[in-house]
């Protein structure tokens, strides 16, 4: 009889314990579960931001050519020239022309003051301090921007030259250029950058890129 009870004794406390043992298992498969959701669900919400920064910042959906040439837009009426009295204000803050923190190639219209001050960041790595960005009024103006990418020496450049409205587009004409080879540049890799302030506007905007190497002889 006692050997009776001790064994139905140890065969509950077994019972016990497997129900112990499948619960734990299941709090810590929920708690996995929670976890691995959690994650996804930030990586999804940062990665949506990332994108909300880049379409603010960047004019991805161009409109079509409309059959529009360089040369059209070079010879059209500027709507803006660089050196006007606002933007030489701003241009002569910009600091980034031939160095910068900016390593791709990028061609952005900058709309708010948010975007602006993540692109000055970026401009401004490995500067300490990182110059101040030029004030922008944003409800009456915004910035057009273009970054070379990095490259292997000094010498590059990249400049807007003008802005023009067409066919219901703003056209923005860049020039690149590149030193030749007879050209004594700078050993170290460069980043040039440029940045100009024009009038705010919410046509589409299209970036037009000449390319020019210099002759140094």
């Amino acid at each position: 009889m006692r050997f009776s009870v001790r064994l139905l004794s140890r065969t509950a406390l077994d019972a016990r314990t497997g129900r112990t043992g499948r619960t734990t298992l299941a709090v810590r498969t929920a708690l996995a579960v929670r976890t691995a959701l959690a994650v996804r669900t930030a990586l999804a919400v940062r990665t949506a931001l990332a994108a909300l920064a880049v379409s603010a910042c960047t004019d991805i959906s161009a409109p079509p050519d409309n059959g529009l040439t360089l040369t059209d837009v070079s010879l059209a009426s500027p709507a803006w020239t660089v050196g006007a009295e606002r933007d030489s204000t701003f241009a002569a803050g910009y600091p980034f022309r031939g160095y910068s923190g900016v390593r791709t190639t990028q061609r952005s219209v900058v709309r708010k003051i948010e975007v602006l001050s993540a692109l000055w960041t970026t401009l401004g790595q490995g500067l300490v301090p990182v110059p101040p960005a030029p004030a922008v009024d944003f409800g009456e103006e915004m910035v057009v921007f273009v970054a070379l990418g990095e490259r292997s020496s000094g010498g590059y450049a990249v400049q807007i030259r003008h802005v023009t409205l067409l066919r219901d587009t703003l056209w923005v004409l860049v020039t690149e250029r590149a030193p030749g080879p007879s050209c004594l540049v700078t050993a170290a890799s460069s980043q040039p950058t440029d940045a100009r302030v024009i009038p705010r506007t919410l046509v589409p905007v299209r970036f037009r890129i000449q390319q020019e190497q210099l002759d140094c002889r």
